[in-house]
């Protein structure tokens, strides 16, 4: 498993963000649910554009990398309803709601990807 610096801080980051985002005092910029969901889809992003990119390139068609790319659909659905304030979305619209299922959604595909590289070896990928 490469990078588990980054797996740490991608999950501490992670959780602090939703903890602060859930809570009810203000922090900075983040000051409910709503701003902690644009805040965190902007740091998944980064994360994601740091590390689980190049294992869509090296296997598109692994399980592994489909379900990742069905996760990171849905953070950033989740990110845009909240940034346009769409409440049509029966899930999505909540912001509490979308926030918990970005944190998670981070940190399972953070995890897949630290083993997607030693999966992709052992099959011979």
């Amino acid at each position: 498993m490469e990078g588990k610096g980054v797996l740490i801080a991608e999950i501490i980051i992670t959780v602090i963000l939703v903890l602060m985002g859930l809570g009810s005092g203000e922090y900075l910029w983040i000051n409910g649910a709503r701003s902690a969901v644009i805040t965190l889809g902007i740091v998944g992003a980064i994360f994601c554009a740091c590390s689980s990119y190049r294992f869509f390139m090296t296997s598109a068609g692994h399980p592994i990398t489909i379900v990742g790319s069905i996760i990171g659909i849905v953070a950033i659905l989740a990110v845009v309803v909240q940034i346009f304030g769409w409440t049509g979305f029966p899930i999505l619209g909540n912001a509490k709601t979308a926030l918990i299922i970005l944190g998670a959604g981070i940190i399972v595909k953070g995890i897949m990807g630290r083993f997607h590289k030693s999966i992709c070896r052992e099959k011979g990928e």
